[in-house]
């Protein structure tokens, strides 16, 4: 089994540790698998015998990169011990294996001889922490047995076939230090078996249900489900609290059994919602526990997990460092819990349809529901949320397959409309990725929704757009598959779609892709920084963008975009800016331009401004900020500086403070303006800016307007831009 810790604050579930793990000599087993370095590298110098078993550590506030949030451990009859992910990698959750270690390090001796895993610390959350493995031994699980959530059983067969309800025993505990629920049992009860069975009822289309009865009284533990140190929390009490419930109420592991233990809000469980063990399909049994949740999300989503499924998520993809659809496993990421269309992700107030990946995976798409072509042709998809006809289409590149589904704003997805960016209203691709072609990355009964609109940032949870867009044709698998969307109506989707290269497919057009003009950049005003050689300035640039329209005939949509960089500008020479301004298309393809410009800092000293100075009372003086830490100053009201400047445009640097005045400013024998250059703290800036159409010189003056105590004016010197 699995087990999924369900949170939703920022507190990181620990590993279950369990209690004593029994030693037992090496055996025989069916298919002996040798651990990373072979068994040469690591002897075993200890065997174990038992169940592999999964934790997820489920941090919805902080969610981990996929595999991050899995641990790996050996159930016995003694307890449970955990091994390192990678070691067991291949080996299926569920399956009984005889284990040899490499040593005992990870581990502690009891006073009987047994061993138990002693991890502190971040070793809680290490998936790769635990004890070595040196050898795998590993026996098939038997025919017609599943997952319980404390071994395997033999499945019921009716069940399986939907012919009968899965059982729910309901109980309400007060662990140590907790507080008394407010809930009741029959409250909880009520939950399951209204609201949990009326969602996985209609998701199945009554393949699961679920029935409740509830323990009479509130049971007292001596255990805890979960405990907290300097603020991380640790759930390596969970199996002993589960033990110690199901010995009280006289609970039988087994085939569509299952326990739901419920308890008010406790602390030492920091944010975690709900924990669960996670079954092997729809007849599988399971455990579950929830920290104070009386809700049909938390337990209906515990409960999707003691039946087989993992979480729905998102997969991030880049290439070239641009966000794209799809692309190679090794260039994508997981948003853990980001496709909030269905229960198994966040979608804690909006249960949505569980999605077409996750229904598949439950064996609950029957031949009507679903197509998967190996040719090029055109499907119309019916709303996944109907009760018939088509509503799914598989393509699949390899192992690897696609799963199209098309949702609209009706039955359990009518929310939709209210929450937009919280689930998907369209076409959505959700990738099947061979598991055994990628390690333990990825999980076949967890789903993964591919970003059908990759040009938007979705910079966070409840803000994505990942539905495909109309008319546009996307590849998928590195072009040889493709899917196109012509229409979309209340009725359905019409799908196009390819099965290989694009010029196999004669209605294969190149998605539309919007247009960059040339960046211009321009000195804008703005605070800077010098050194020895350069000065940092602010540069603005400023572009258009063409994006065509999906609709024939229609008009391109036009935008202005901007981008404010901080420039360098060379003290006395030259320094060569590269700007590129870009787009990305619909499928996430990224079109750009192009510009340099050069920019250079010349010093009010410097020969290449041939500045000359009328009237007294100039100095050089300290100023913080100015190039060198020292410019020329002067408090006559009246005095001037006159200079020739060269380039498409320049910026003056200035002084202010509290006892700056104003500055009038001429360019080519033409008054433009007068600063004001006082300010509450001293400091050189670029203070103003002019920009002309074309290159060429251009005489500058500046004068004192003020002067006196409180009308000093700064000159240190000028940007010029070409």
């Amino acid at each position: 089994m699995r087990l999924s810790v369900t949170t939703r604050a920022a507190a990181r579930a620990g590993v279950v540790a369990g209690s004593a793990l029994s030693l037992v000599a090496g055996v025989g087993l069916t298919t002996a698998l040798a651990a990373p370095g072979g068994p040469d590298a690591r002897r075993a110098q200890l065997h174990v015998r038992g169940t592999v078993e999964r934790l997820h550590l489920d941090d919805f506030s902080a969610p981990t990169t996929a595999g991050d949030d899995e641990i790996t451990y050996v159930r016995t009859s003694g307890g449970l011990v955990q091994v390192p992910a990678s070691d067991l990698a291949q080996v299926p959750t569920g399956a009984s294996v005889d284990v040899g270690l490499a040593s005992a390090a990870g581990t502690t001796t009891t006073s009987a001889g047994a061993l138990t895993s002693d991890l502190a610390g971040a070793a809680n959350h290490d998936p790769e922490a635990g004890v070595d493995v040196a050898s795998v031994a590993v026996t098939p699980t038997a025919a017609g047995t599943v997952a319980t959530g404390q071994g395997v059983a033999a499945a019921s067969t009716a069940v399986a076939a939907g012919a009968a309800a899965h059982s729910v025993t309901v109980v309400v505990v007060k662990p140590p230090g907790g507080t008394t629920p407010s809930a009741s049992v029959s409250t909880v009860v009520s939950t399951v078996a209204n609201g949990v069975n009326a969602y996985w009822s209609s998701m199945t289309r009554g393949a699961v249900t679920f029935t409740a009865t509830g323990w009479p009284s509130i049971v007292s533990t001596s255990n805890v489900p979960c405990t907290m140190t300097n603020g991380s929390v640790s759930v390596s009490s969970t199996g002993a609290f589960w033990s110690e419930v199901e010995s009280t109420v006289h609970f039988t592991p087994g085939s569509g059994k299952h326990l739901v233990v419920y308890f008010a809000g406790f602390a030492p469980c920091g944010g975690i919602a709900g924990l669960g063990t996670v079954g092997s399909g729809i007849a599988s049994g399971g455990v579950v526990w929830i920290n104070g949740y009386n809700t049909v999300g938390v337990i209906g989503h515990e409960l999707g997990h003691n039946i087989g499924l993992g979480h729905s998520q998102e997969l991030d993809c880049t290439a070239s460092g641009v966000r794209v659809m799809d692309a190679a496993p090794a260039s994508c990421s997981v948003r853990n819990y980001w496709d909030t269309n269905d229960i198994m992700a966040l979608s804690w107030n909006n249960e949505g349809y569980l999605n077409a990946s996750h229904l598949r995976y439950l064996g609950l798409l029957n031949g009507t529901d679903q197509v998967a072509p190996s040719d090029n042709g055109v499907v119309t998809l019916t709303p996944l949320e109907t009760p018939g006809g088509l509503r799914v289409l598989t393509l699949s590149d390899g192992a690897t397959r696609y799963v199209v589904e098309f949702r609209r704003p009706i039955g359990a997805d009518s929310w939709l409309t209210s929450y937009p960016g919280w689930g998907s209203d369209g076409v959505t691709v959700r990738k099947e990725i061979d598991p055994t072609a990628q390690g333990s990355t990825y999980s076949s009964d967890e789903s993964y929704l591919l970003d059908g609109n990759p040009a938007t940032p979705d910079t966070s949870l409840g803000y994505g757009v990942t539905s495909l867009p109309v008319n546009v044709w996307i590849d998928l698998a590195g072009g040889r598959l493709g899917l196109r969307i012509t229409s979309e109506t209340a009725g359905g989707a019409v799908v196009e779609y390819r099965n290989g290269l694009p010029g196999t497919d004669p209605r294969y057009t190149p998605p539309a892709r919007p247009t960059v003009s040339t960046p211009q950049g321009a000195l804008v005003a703005g605070s800077m920084k010098v050194t020895t050689s350069a000065a940092y300035v602010p540069l603005r640039w400023t572009y258009d963008v063409s994006t065509p329209s999906a609709i024939e005939g229609a008009a391109p949509t036009m935008a202005t975009r901007t981008a404010t960089l901080t420039s360098k500008a060379g003290n006395g020479v030259f320094s060569t800016i590269v700007f590129r301004g870009s787009a990305a298309a619909s499928d996430g393809t990224l079109v750009s331009a192009r510009a340099i410009v050069l920019t250079r800092y010349l010093g009010e000293t410097t020969s290449k401004l041939n500045a000359s100075w009328s009237r007294r009372g100039w100095i050089t003086a300290k100023v913080a900020g100015a190039m060198g830490g020292r410019t020329r100053l002067t408090a006559t009201k009246g005095s001037a500086v006159v200079f020739t400047v060269a380039g498409q445009g320049f910026g003056l640097v200035l002084g202010h403070g509290a006892k700056y005045g104003r500055v009038a400013v001429y360019v080519d024998g033409h008054y433009v303006r007068t600063l004001s250059l006082r300010a509450r703290h001293t400091a050189v800036s670029v203070a103003w800016t002019r920009m002309f159409g074309s290159y060429g010189k251009h005489t500058v003056r500046l004068v004192n307007v003020t002067g006196g105590s409180h009308g000093t004016f700064a000159f240190d010197g000028v940007v010029t831009l070409t």
